[in-house]
């Protein structure tokens, strides 16, 4: 029988693109990114450098924030999902620089513009779906979407720390190091963004 997508579903789907699903190998290639980060924290621990967290549990904008927050750390972009009617699939949602930096406000503020940003296109879709699919719609709507991954960067003393958080299941080190100037740069820029403008998403 169908079921709609669970936490633990949603959290491996978020760890598929940085590991084999094959469990050996897998659990092999997670202990190789905490050597590796691991060995940066004892070498250089105030090293800033960029990295991708992956959730084991899906985090409220709230719980995400206090993370970062306590860890020192600071978000570049972000994924969100939640479970899309009762087949299993998953709804995701992709929080870019433009996006956390549309809107003033602490970050948890900042990822609740976003997502209901997009909550109001389901909504909408809701409108014009077949009869069969418009509850699925109406309930992407209005249920919450959790954050199962990140990328963040600060120092590797405090991106080694977040490694042993019982939330997370693997920290990964980027190549792009550019990417921390590219957001820092980007905060100080004073424009109206599009992401603000009505209607823009939909």
């Amino acid at each position: 029988m169908a079921e709609p997508a669970s936490d633990s579903m949603m959290a491996a789907e978020a760890l598929a693109p940085f590991a084999t699903r094959e469990p050996t190998r897998q659990q092999q290639q997670l202990e190789e990114h905490r050597d590796r980060l691991y060995g940066l924290a004892q070498n250089s621990p105030d090293m800033i450098r960029p990295a991708t967290v992956v959730f084991n549990t899906g985090l409220t904008a709230n719980q995400l924030q206090r993370l970062v927050e306590d860890m020192g750390l600071e978000v570049i972009d972000a994924h969100a999902k939640a479970a899309h009617g009762s087949r299993g699939v998953v709804m995701s949602i992709m929080f870019g620089m433009a996006d956390l930096l549309a809107s003033s406000g602490d970050l948890s503020s900042r990822l609740s513009f976003v997502i209901a940003g997009h909550q109001k296109c389901f909504a909408k879709r809701a409108k014009f779906a077949p009869a069969e699919d418009a509850q699925d719609w109406t309930n992407l709507a209005t249920q919450p979407f959790l954050v199962y991954s990140a990328r963040v960067f600060g120092s590797a003393s405090a991106l080694d720390k977040l490694q042993s958080n019982s939330s997370v299941t693997s920290v990964m080190l980027n190549v792009r190091q550019s990417v921390v100037t590219d957001f820092q740069a980007r905060k100080f820029v004073n424009e109206p963004s599009p992401y603000q403008m009505s209607g823009f998403l939909c």
